[in-house]
């Protein structure tokens, strides 16, 4: 299967380094602002050659795949409508936002493209990371044309798809990967912070990494909120007062705090063991409200 690459980011030379490993070959690798520092790895790591948007005419292939920043997926697809071919039949194009849907990819269906969103579900820290393009979820929203292509391309790279039905659902679920990426790197370097500048300790992570690594295997091994421990599980809210009194100078931290443990309270009170004691879930949505 011949394709081509629109844009050079993390994400887009990973998933092109993980095909073109497979058999896959990448006709080129178009840029859409400077190819200043991608034609050497574009030819090293992806055995193709960089091409402006205007050459796309010239060039042969079935699928492109689409992988710019969301908020500039609609002037690319403007571009490709100026300099491209006239007649999209034929070919599956695909953009790897994971909350857009397809309203930007309108004009190429309109003129008889095969139009999908694909959008692998793993953090890509790094450009041409090829391995974190295997092994993973692959979501998809698009025509039964497009989902045909995306399950093969799937496949190949030992990955699983799932389809999605509304572009709701896909920010939704976009939203879940946040929250168990981002957010989790997030909370985890503002641990890091906390140790280094209030405690003094260099090895934080050395010291988090036990801590971490028990919590993940807690949360996949165990059911639900039986993962969760420490103090809003015991409903120890003298420990909670203390660590609010304590960050009242520290207004950031404490914000935090405060959000994460609203968060815990509002699922200890939808879980049916938890449910039956409201007096100490009370208690502590109390005392979190008092520090405002």
């Amino acid at each position: 299967m011949k394709f081509v690459l629109v844009g050079a980011g993390k994400v887009g030379t990973s998933l092109t380094g993980a095909l073109v490993s497979k058999g896959w070959q990448c006709a080129a690798v178009v840029h859409t602002h400077s190819r200043v520092d991608i034609d050497y790895k574009v030819r090293r790591i992806l055995a193709s050659k960089v091409v402006p948007i205007e050459s796309l005419k010239d060039i042969d292939y079935d699928v492109m795949i689409i992988s710019v920043k969301d908020d500039f997926i609609g002037s690319v697809v403007q571009k490709l409508m100026v300099n491209s071919i006239a007649n999209w039949e034929g070919k599956f194009v695909f953009h790897t936002s994971g909350t857009l849907g397809l309203d930007s990819l309108y004009m190429i269906e309109k003129m008889g493209g095969a139009v999908g969103s694909l959008h692998p579900m793993a953090p890509f820290p790094n450009k041409y990371d090829v391995s974190r393009a295997f092994g993973i979820y692959y979501d998809f929203l698009g025509s039964p044309s497009a989902e045909r292509v995306v399950r093969a391309m799937v496949k190949l790279l030992d990955s699983k798809i799932i389809v999605l039905k509304s572009t709701d659902q896909k920010i939704f679920l976009h939203i879940a990967s946040v929250f168990s990426s981002n957010f989790v790197t997030i909370l985890l370097l503002a641990a890091e912070n906390i140790m280094s500048e209030k405690c003094g300790i260099a090895r934080s992570k050395e010291i988090l990494n036990p801590i971490v690594s028990s919590s993940v295997q807690n949360f996949f091994r165990m059911n639900g909120i039986e993962a969760l421990t420490g103090p809003l599980v015991r409903g120890d809210t003298n420990v909670v007062k203390s660590h609010l009194k304590f960050l009242e100078n520290e207004p950031d931290i404490l914000q935090l705090y405060k959000s994460v443990s609203k968060l815990g309270i509002e699922l200890l009170s939808r879980d049916s063991s938890f449910r039956k004691n409201k007096q100490f879930i009370r208690k502590l949505a109390k005392l979190l409200e008092e520090f405002s």
